[in-house]
């Protein structure tokens, strides 16, 4: 192959080249497709911190609607109490 590179310089080495050059670009673009396929989006880690935080989130959300809830019911109970003792002097 070396013998028909030198025997015909101005033709076969430029249909080589074009050629050689066509693998190289395409095997290039290849690889950069690959690398983007697989670094697009995040690592796992920072999934992970993400749903932590979320679960974080959530449970503060819970815990605020749980003591939302303790409260009221603290109050309605004060309250009934109070209208039980009122009903109990008026039947007296």
């Amino acid at each position: 192959m070396i013998g028909l590179l030198f025997s015909f310089p101005g033709i076969y080495v430029e249909q080589v080249q074009k050629q050689l050059m066509k693998k190289v670009v395409s095997l290039v673009v290849i690889a950069l497709i690959t690398s983007f396929f697989t670094s697009c989006g995040p690592s796992e880690a920072s999934k992970k911190a993400e749903e932590e935080k979320m679960k974080t989130e959530a449970d503060s959300i819970k815990n605020s609607i749980k003591q939302d809830i303790a409260s009221e019911m603290d109050s309605l109970k004060k309250d009934n109490k109070a209208s039980d003792s009122l009903v109990k002097v008026e039947k007296k």
